[in-house]
């Protein structure tokens, strides 16, 4: 499976922009330069984030809530598309019992694992990030 870095490049942009906020103006281009991506690429998390209502209001390079106020959750899944952080092969021999049950057993596994990483993502903020940033 291959690690998305879409929830990482997203923090990376709200803190670019918290950190930015007094800036008369902010650009994709700007952004960009600092994560060392193309500019679309920032536009698409851009947009992802105002669609979660993320960013927004008066500016789309703007926070839209205080950052103690915008959990990791709320970013990993904004930018994701309920993207599971654990993936099965789909591609196992169905006619197998043997491949069928592994199969489900680490499935459980995988949705026990989901939950609790979920949990903790919904108890980290965006300040709790950004605090880190400052030693």
């Amino acid at each position: 499976m291959k690690n998305s870095k879409k929830t990482a490049d997203a923090i990376h942009i709200l803190l670019y922009i918290e950190t930015n906020k007094n800036s008369p103006r902010i650009t994709s281009e700007d952004i960009a330069e600092d994560l060392n991506v193309n500019a679309s690429y920032v536009r698409q998390i851009l947009s992802k984030l105002r669609k979660a209502k993320i960013i927004g209001g008066e500016s789309t390079t703007k926070l839209s809530r205080k950052p103690i106020e915008i959990s990791f959750y709320e970013i990993y899944k904004a930018v994701e598309n309920n993207r599971q952080l654990f993936a099965i092969n789909k591609n196992i021999n169905f006619d197998s019992s043997n491949a069928i049950k592994i199969q489900q057993a680490i499935s459980e596994y995988y949705n026990i694992l989901q939950k609790s990483v979920e949990k903790n993502m919904k108890s980290i903020t965006l300040a709790h990030i950004q605090e880190r940033t400052k030693k």
